[in-house]
């Protein structure tokens, strides 16, 4: 669960002797990096199920406000990114060829600009590692190793685009 006084903590700071205070997008995605940072971490270490599903959970939920502030940033991304947003309670509870067909590859989503995606896919990745951690397969960790390494390359580039 992300823990409100760091929620707090993080979106009252500035950039000390910076010159200039970073947007509420850019403090998201910074605690957004650090939570898929740790997870990361989990996955290369201890291998904690738990702790990893959790952390997804904080990553579900910190995109759907990153996504709403991509969208306001980039209105060509505002009815794909909407329509995502509108299943990001459910796509959890997909099963894996579901939200493969539907998500990652946009089968239930309209055309979009190729920005648009990577922003979709901070809600797609976690979402689709949680649907792998109630899998029973062998290679769940190496599968969602390989989510969170992607949506590494996504995260930059929506940080890129949020400054």
């Amino acid at each position: 669960m992300i823990r409100t006084s760091l929620v707090f903590f993080s979106l009252t700071l500035g950039v000390a002797g910076s010159g200039y205070a970073k947007t509420d997008a850019e403090i998201e995605a910074k605690q957004y990096g650090e939570v898929l940072q740790s997870a990361l971490t989990e996955i290369n270490s201890s291998k904690n199920e738990q702790k990893l599903q959790e952390q997804m959970q904080d990553l579900v939920k910190l995109s759907i406000g990153l996504n709403k502030r991509f969208a306001e940033k980039h209105s060509e991304c505002k009815e794909y990114l909407g329509k995502a947003l509108a299943e990001a309670d459910n796509m959890p509870q997909m099963k894996l060829e579901q939200i493969e067909k539907d998500y990652h590859a946009d089968a239930a989503l309209p055309k979009a600009s190729p920005l648009c995606h990577h922003s979709k896919d901070l809600l797609v990745h976690p979402a689709t590692v949680l649907i792998l951690l109630k899998s029973k397969d062998s290679q769940v960790m190496n599968k969602a190793l390989a989510e969170l390494t992607e949506l590494s390359s996504h995260l930059a580039v929506v940080q890129s685009k949020l400054k």
